[in-house]
């Protein structure tokens, strides 16, 4: 069958010339609201135009590809739209990536130049390119035209490379355009009504593809990214809604996986005046937590379920969820966008009957120009068809039309899944695991879980019959050994190969790989075999006190691992950031203790992590606010905090170890140096300026400032003269760098 919709009408204007318009329309709005920073659009302009100015010199050629590495999120907005306005392709890259994977997707773009972020990397890594420093951000306005003339830059060309999993083992580039951009962005706005006054979420990695939704949509009208102080999933569900609400933003981005989380927060008696619509993708969208929310907020607050892949540009299908998807036992991925089309194919290539399952194939102009330097494999997935002149994307999804036009999930051709919605091929890890010497054969496949358990969960199920809405989908891999080892090596080892999410949460080991008729691993066999026996790095101890047993209890419950003992690991168990946050807020819940997510990622053995637990103090779900004139009356030298350092006050404390508001400079002093003069000094500035002699504390479960007395003593002073100049600089260097990374302690 097939589905449709009319074409829109569409601008005359490219995607460029919308960003040209919006930047100089909005120069006083306020572009991207960042931890710290409130960039606008002339100043976020004006770091463009240093990034231009810095890197065109560097470039060489008819064919520019920029490739760009940052461990701050920040840093790829303008280095991106830097890359669009001289005609480069953008190459988004994770310094955090693995060696390997790092050197194999270098060797195959060859980039024109490395534009590099504040971070530190290891010089043979990429000693054989240009590296470019990426300008930091002043905040100044260039006097210069801010808006340097748009090179032509042919719509359709490309604009942008994006990495995902491959089935050969190695990452798969995909190579988008502007104009497919621009129709998506000009889609989106339209269909929520985006305008200047909308703040939208960023919480999407810089090299997934949904970031250039996150990004570039809001500044196509004049709005606002807004980016939470830390990955989402390392706030807690009590941190994430308190930015939401104080941040008002409008419309959120985010697999299902982070809204299930956020559900188990106190979110049901929030009014969330400013949030309009919550748009989920790339995972399934469970079923009682849809109905929960839709319960609670109707459709004042819109879930809308999106769907399309990296080759078609993003989303193509789309669905504003109901009560009624609900009672009918699923959530459909909806109907096509203007100017596509959907078709239900069977294996023979005609269209399926209503009901029947076939493969789904997406036509449209607004499509990637495929995979980078494979022409041969982007035709086996951009085929023609006999419905259509425009070559249609064979997904490898399987669904069916529904009466009413809208399309149905059914499950996969091939064995690709969705984790944390970063797309998964299994034969990628299992290559990855051949190369560990213990392993002489292996199999990795999926693991079903009734009830929203909050484990990560795919797309839909490997095989071709649907699993129940609600079902958690994990990875497993079967491994048969030729010689004990470890969980902790294997782990290592996939850790310097694969992605985060590709590392699979369970491991067992087996006899041998069952096989079907036609000799190749039966996978769905695997899942009931008797003969496999998990893998762990530890024998069974049982739980020594109630706050062990309690804490077994919830991790059982969250990460779905039977017979945890105290002696286990949280991460070797398959936990993560995201189910560390479900563990916060279960504690919070169950005992009323107030844990921290980074208390379990960085104590993850249950014993270790429990004796935290104990430490920490009872907390109330509701402080007592009334507390507030008594405290300053009786104590004369304590003060409730001001708005903005309640904000940093509540900051700090979701990552206290963090050196983000560590300032540090080097200053040079000419002359003859005065122990005693920069002593007195110092102490004639701290008593001048009250704000260097603050200190926070909690007390009463509220926080406060005081002030110290002007006795806080200068840096020791470290004497060099013993070391040649260039020695004694590097010393320098050494302790500033250690410095940079040492967290600003508002207590002490």
């Amino acid at each position: 069958m097939k589905a449709g919709t009319a074409p829109t009408t569409r601008p005359s204007s490219t995607l460029l010339q919308t960003f040209q318009e919006s930047f100089s329309t909005h120069t006083k709005n306020c572009a991207i609201d960042a931890p710290g920073k409130s960039i606008s659009y002339a100043q976020l302009d004006s770091w463009i135009h240093e990034i231009i100015k810095k890197i065109r010199p560097a470039l060489r050629g008819q064919t520019i590809r920029i490739a760009v590495l940052s461990d701050q999120p920040l840093d790829y907005i303008p280095a991106m739209l830097a890359c669009f306005r001289l005609g480069a392709l953008y190459v988004p890259i994770d310094p955090k990536a693995p060696a390997q994977r790092l050197n194999q997707i270098l060797e195959e773009v060859a980039p024109s130049i490395l534009l590099l972020g504040n971070l530190e990397y290891e010089a043979d890594i990429f000693s054989d390119y240009s590296m470019v420093r990426l300008p930091r951000y002043t905040g100044k306005i260039s006097s210069e035209d801010p808006l340097p003339t748009l090179i032509e830059i042919p719509e359709d060309g490309p604009a942008y490379l994006f990495y995902t999993s491959g089935s050969t083992g190695k990452p798969k580039g995909i190579v988008g355009k502007l104009a497919s951009l621009d129709h998506f962005i000009n889609w989106e706005s339209s269909a929520f009504g985006l305008d200047s006054n909308s703040r939208i979420s960023q919480f999407t990695t810089p090299t997934f593809d949904a970031f250039l939704r996150d990004v570039l949509t809001p500044l196509s009208v004049g709005g606002t990214i807004c980016i939470p102080p830390q990955r989402p999933t390392l706030m807690g569900a009590e941190a994430l809604w308190n930015w939401i609400e104080e941040k008002e933003i409008s419309l959120v981005h985010c697999v299902p996986s982070l809204f299930s989380a956020l559900l188990e927060g106190s979110w049901s008696d929030r009014k969330l005046p400013a949030l309009k619509n919550i748009l989920l993708a790339g995972e399934t969208i469970p079923l009682d937590h849809a109905r929960a929310w839709i319960s609670n907020f109707g459709n004042r607050i819109q879930l809308v379920n999106l769907y399309g892949s990296t080759e078609t540009t993003m989303v193509k299908l789309y669905h504003r969820i109901q009560l009624s998807d609900i009672e009918e036992g699923f959530i459909p991925v909806g109907k096509p966008m203007p100017e596509t089309e959907v078709f239900v194919l069977r294996d023979n290539g005609q269209t399926s009957k209503p009901g029947e399952v076939g493969e789904i194939h997406i036509a449209t102009d607004h499509r990637t120009l495929g995979y980078f330097e494979q022409p041969e494999a982007t035709a086996k997935v951009f085929k023609a068809i006999n419905y259509t002149p425009i070559l249609a994307y064979a997904s490898g999804d399987l669904g069916t039309q529904l009466p009413d036009g809208n399309i149905r999930l059914f499950g996969r051709k091939d064995r690709q899944v969705k984790v944390g919605g970063v797309r998964i091929e299994p034969e990628e890890i299992e290559q990855a695991l051949l190369k560990h010497q213990a392993i002489h054969a292996c199999a990795v496949t999926t693991q079903e879980t009734l009830g929203n358990t909050g484990n990560l969960i795919a797309k839909e199920a490997v095989q071709k019959a649907a699993l129940p809405d609600g079902t958690a989908i994990s990875l497993a891999a079967y491994l048969v050994l030729g010689e004990e080892t470890s969980l902790s090596s294997i782990r290592e080892l996939l850790a310097d190969l694969l992605p985060t999410p590709a590392i699979p949460r369970s491991f067992f080991s087996i006899d041998k790989l069952p096989l079907n008729s036609n000799g190749k691993v039966d996978y769905r066999a695997l899942k009931s075999a008797e003969n496999s026996v998990p893998i762990r790095d530890c024998g069974y101890e049982p739980p020594a006190t109630e706050t062990e047993k309690t804490v077994i209890s919830i991790w059982e419950s969250i990460l779905q691992f039977p017979g945890i003992g105290r002696e286990d690991n949280f991460l070797s168990l398959g936990g993560d950031s995201l189910k560390a946050m479900q563990v916060a807020n279960r504690l919070q819940k169950e005992i009323k203790r107030d844990i921290r997510i980074t208390d379990l990622l960085k104590q993850p053995v249950l014993k270790n992590f429990c004796r935290i637990v104990d430490e920490r103090e009872q907390t109330s779900n509701t402080p007592d606010e009334g507390r507030w004139g008594d405290l300053t009356n009786e104590t004369g030298k304590q003060f409730p905090l001001t708005q903005a350092q309640n904000g940093l006050w509540f900051l700090w404390k979701m990552n206290p170890e963090s050196a983000y508001y560590t300032c540090q400079g080097i200053i040079h002093l000419k002359g003859r140096y005065n122990p005693n003069a920069l002593k007195e000094a110092w102490h004639v500035l701290l008593k001048r300026h009250d704000i260097l002699r603050v200190r926070f504390a909690n007390v009463s479960g509220n926080p406060v400032q005081s002030f110290v007395e002007e006795t806080v003593a200068i840096a020791p002073l470290i004497n060099l003269d013993h070391l040649a100049i260039d020695d004694a600089v590097q010393v320098i260097r050494d302790h500033a760098k250690k410095d940079a990374k040492t967290a600003f302690d508002l207590e002490s």
